[in-house]
């Protein structure tokens, strides 16, 4: 509700999106999801522990991915890919589109 991106840990909660300066892109991007609009939040454990956020199209707002690094405690360039769900299994992550497994 508030438009920002937080990182549930053993440390507690921490607003990714205000330390990591992407504040302003979740402060217009996230209140536009509400009612029947997602946004979809998966764990990557395959590429060094990513968080996967996938944004739907909402009016004329176009879908965004975005990709959190643990790594290298950043967000990452927007994604090319834009799925309607996100799972990991293990060590494998996959996303949908039309209710089809997307290759990334």
């Amino acid at each position: 509700n508030r438009g920002v991106i937080c990182r549930v840990s053993n440390d507690g909660v921490t607003p990714i999106s205000i330390i990591y300066k992407v504040n302003s892109f979740a402060n217009s991007e996230l209140p536009l999801r509400k009612g029947n609009y997602k946004i979809y939040g998966a764990y990557e454990p395959n590429k060094a522990g990513n968080y996967v956020i996938a944004l739907e199209a909402v009016g004329e707002n176009a879908a965004k991915t975005i990709n959190f690094a643990e790594d290298s405690n950043s967000f990452e360039t927007p994604l090319s890919y834009l799925p309607e769900m996100m799972v990991a299994l293990n060590d494998l992550f996959i996303t949908f589109k039309n209710g089809i497994k997307v290759e990334e």
